[in-house]
Parts: C-alpha cells; structure tokens; sequence
C-alpha cells in the first residue's frame, strides 16, 4: 500500500505541474505586456479564458507547494492498493506527460530568457492573491486526506473486536452484554481483536482443528471446524491479491445450510469491496446446522475493514498455514502470530510474529 500511495502521489504532482508550467510563461508574458500588444497590433482581443486563468500562473517559487500539497492529498486518500503493472503504466504515463509539456515549453522559455527580458517586480496583487489561495487550499486538502487516513488507521486498530463464549459450534453475544465471557480477558479488553484463529493438535500436518473467532464491535461468535493444511495458505494467497480479481471479493466456505447435504456446520466468510476508495467488508456467517432450538445457533453480521487491512489478514494466513504457530490474532489492521505458551501469557505481550 505503500508503494502504491507513493506512486500516485508522484503521478498527481507531476500532472498538476506541467500545466503551471505553461500558466507560469502565460502569465509572465501577460504582465510583461508582450501578449497583450500583439493582440492589440493584430486587431483582436486577447482570449477571455485566458484572462481568467493568468492570474493562477506561479510566481515564484513558493507557488509550486499546489502540485506537491496535491500529491500528499491524492495519496492520502488512496484506500485501494495498485497492481504493479498499475503503478508502472501511471508513473509513464505522468512522465510522458512532463517531458512533452517540457519539450513544448523550453524553446519558448530559452527565447525570452536569451533575449535578456527582465521578470516584472514586485508581485501583482491578482496573481498573488490567486497563487496563495491555490497553495492554501491545497495545503488544506492535504492536510484534510492525511487527517482522515490517520483516523481511518486508527480505528481499524482500536475497532473493539471481542469475542464469544467458548463451546462447540457458533457463540452469539453481544460485547455490551455484562456476562458475555471470553476465552482471555486479554483478548476481550486489549487486543480488540476482530478474528482470531486457535489451532488444536489434531491429524496434523494433514489435517487442522481450529476454533474461529470472529467479532465487529457489536457481536461476536466463534465456531470449532476441521479442515485440511493447504486451506489456510490458499485463503492466504487470496486474501493478498484482493481485490484484483473480476468478481472485486473473495469468498472462503466450508459446509452448507442446505439439509440435504447433512453438513455438520456451514462457515462463510466474504470479502467484498464496498467502495473503490478501499472500504470493505468481511460477511461472517455461521451454523452450527442444529434443526431446530434450543440447540440451534447462527451469525450473521459484517466486519468494517479496509484493503490493506485485509491483505494483511492474507500474510497473516500464509504464515500461520505453515502450523509453527498456535494463534493467529487480527485487528482490522494488525495482526500477530503466536505459540501456544504466547497466548497464555495474553497479547499484551511483546512476543510474537507480528506484521
């Protein structure tokens, strides 16, 4: 994600900085008084449009923070990472873009600076007010998407996931409930986790037993499941590649509803995209398949995440699919890997593989 807010932040400062380049000669030879007299000499008036926007001509050198203030803002609320064939295609498509406005410009740039014209002093009061009101704001909307990055990032981290009761099948609780119990008060009170995977020894490295725990704030559950060593890798491999695939989401089941298919229980995680600029959304569904109550549980609710957050859960899987770790703990936006005598302990700890 990094990668890719660098580069379309370069992109957006470079495509903002050609066409002040060319707005910086304009307005030079605007109140130099050249543009002007030719017009007047030719009999024709000098284009309107171009009035409007002489004044927005740079004037020295503090006018070029817009196109930098931009990128920082164009960056900042970047929420989808890009593909590295992507961010290559932006980045020569940006340059190519520079280097042709460049080529145009110089020649005509070189001219007047060899014919020794003098730069006009001092500073207009048009062309100043306008190029302070263009880095004012975009220093603002700069400041405005890092703003919001930073609060996106930190609820992600401090989302309240708790989780639910221990027992077979699904738990439902609400986090609010004063009796809803845990399988740590660590878990339930500081990590704020919003999944969590506990693998027990079982037909290793065959197959896994694992207890999934899952919450968004408002409700949580968990269910026991069993299920081969290669699931958690290629949920892994999958999570790490979302979005990109045709569908924008990624669903991983196990079981089903359906009676016929006499399934012990049905899980259904999907991960869908919910809005281009990075918010997603985690489906959790779970069934312990028991026809009718008291012994019949189910949940149904979603988890708020962001897409780095969720590749992140990927990473997370690949490394736990590999069965050196016990618990797999994940908060929205970091996670942690940890043995069997880590989890004891409680997460507040420092140990662990984190990412």
């Amino acid at each position: 994600m990094f990668r890719s807010r660098i580069v379309v932040g370069l992109a957006v400062a470079i495509g903002a900085l050609g066409p002040l380049l060319f707005l910086a000669q304009l307005s030079y030879d605007y109140r130099y008084g050249d543009f002007p007299l030719i017009f007047e000499r030719c009999g024709e008036r000098f284009p309107q449009l171009s009035e409007i926007f002489v004044p927005f001509g740079p004037i020295d050198w503090w006018s070029y923070a817009t196109p930098i203030a931009l990128g920082v803002a164009a960056s900042a609320a970047l929420r989808t990472p890009l593909s590295g064939a992507a961010s290559i295609v932006i980045l020569l498509g940006a340059f190519s873009q520079l280097v042709t406005l460049w080529a145009a410009f110089l020649p005509y740039s070189m001219l007047l600076q060899k014919a020794g014209v003098p730069i006009p002093t001092p500073y207009p009061r048009g062309p100043l007010l306008a190029n302070a009101s263009m880095v004012g704001v975009s220093i603002g909307l700069a400041v405005w998407s890092v703003a919001r990055l930073r609060a996106a990032l930190r609820t992600g981290k401090e989302t309240n996931g708790e989780q639910g009761a221990a027992g077979q099948s699904v738990t439902l609780r609400r986090t609010d409930a004063p009796d809803s119990g845990c399988h740590t008060s660590t878990f339930c009170q500081k990590m704020k986790t919003l999944i969590k995977l506990t693998r027990y020894p079982y037909e290793e490295p065959y197959h896994i037993h694992l207890l999934l725990e899952a919450a968004n704030g408002m409700q949580h559950a968990s269910i026991e499941y069993y299920t081969n060593a290669q699931d958690l890798s290629e949920l892994g491999t999958a999570l790490i590649q979302f979005p990109f695939t045709a569908t924008k989401e990624h669903i991983y089941e196990i079981g089903s509803d359906n009676p016929v298919t006499r399934c012990a229980y049905h899980i259904r995680l999907r991960f869908f995209l919910i809005r281009p600029t990075g918010t997603c959304g985690i489906e959790v569904h779970f069934n312990n398949n028991r026809p009718k109550a008291p012994y019949r549980e189910t949940a149904d609710f979603t988890i708020q995440a962001e897409v780095a957050g969720i590749n992140r859960l990927g990473q997370l899987l690949k490394e736990f699919g590999r069965l050196e770790h016990r618990v797999l703990e994940w908060g929205g936006i970091d996670g942690q890997l940890l043995q069997s005598e880590e989890a004891e302990r409680g997460s507040d700890d420092n140990g662990g593989t984190h990412f």
